[in-house]
């Protein structure tokens, strides 16, 4: 990766770590039906997210209809008259922003374990193989589960504000990357932890390979925003996020 001090990166290398980030989950996708390892690892956690699509946005979504049902009832308003459909439908898109921003955090931390192994076993199998560290004993990988769930902890507050900053015209752009940077955070995790890289190593990463790492995070914001697509897409996020990691340890990423 260039310095500062060297003139600036050519269209077509920006343009290609952009690409290379927005094309990172299909490349994912690619490599978990070539692997039937990979293929069995994403099972568990895709039933694992469908269970929390389930309970925690349709019965969301039915629970908030019901209650604006018996608002608008209750004040005389018809629940199918149009301001009852109004109401209605800012409710859903509310509720799929927030399943934007929080959906894949709360998915990601419960099947954590699960992301785990399956991100250990992307490291060797992807066209950008990673030097395998030595897998710790049963406490050493609680540990760096615990470190993980931290990091995911840390990204989701740091969200709050990225939240605040999207009604701040210009500012708002600002927090738009910074919530594709969470993203993409969230996912170089595993990798990270694995070798001893924490929270100062990740930013430092997402400043360093920031148009790849927007592009990874804009196209995982995309996934998690459908609610049933969303659990297919963990596994593509988690194996992205590994590739992503691996492909910046080559020259050429930006």
């Amino acid at each position: 990766t260039p310095h500062s001090s060297q003139p600036p990166a050519p269209l077509a290398s920006l343009l290609y770590s952009l690409g290379f980030g927005l094309t990172l989950p299909f490349r994912a996708l690619g490599l978990i039906v070539r692997s039937p390892r990979l293929l069995a690892l994403s099972a568990a956690p895709v039933a694992l997210v469908l269970l929390l699509d389930y309970f925690l946005i349709t019965r969301l979504e039915t629970g908030a209809r019901l209650l604006i049902s018996d608002w608008l009832a209750a004040h005389g308003f018809a629940p199918d008259g149009w301001l009852g459909m109004l109401t209605l439908a800012l409710t859903w898109i509310a509720l799929v922003l927030a399943g934007v921003l929080t959906f894949n955090f709360v998915a990601n931390l419960a099947a954590l374990p699960l992301s785990d192994f399956l991100a250990e076993a992307a490291e060797t199998r992807g066209p950008w193989p990673l030097t395998a560290v030595r897998t710790p004993g049963f406490w050493g990988r609680v540990r760096l589960m615990r470190i993980d769930a931290l990091k995911s902890v840390l990204a989701l507050a740091v969200l709050a504000l990225t939240l605040v900053l999207s009604w701040v015209p210009i500012l708002n752009l600002a927090g738009m990357w910074a919530a594709f940077g969470l993203m993409s955070f969230q996912y170089l995790s595993y990798p990270m932890t694995r070798r001893g890289q924490g929270v100062a190593e990740g930013v430092a990463f997402l400043w360093r390979y920031k148009l790849a790492c927007t592009g990874f995070g804009a196209t995982c914001a995309l996934g998690f925003a459908v609610p049933f697509l969303s659990a297919f897409f963990l596994p593509l996020a988690v194996v992205g996020g590994t590739l992503l990691y691996a492909r910046a340890q080559s020259p050429g990423l930006r």
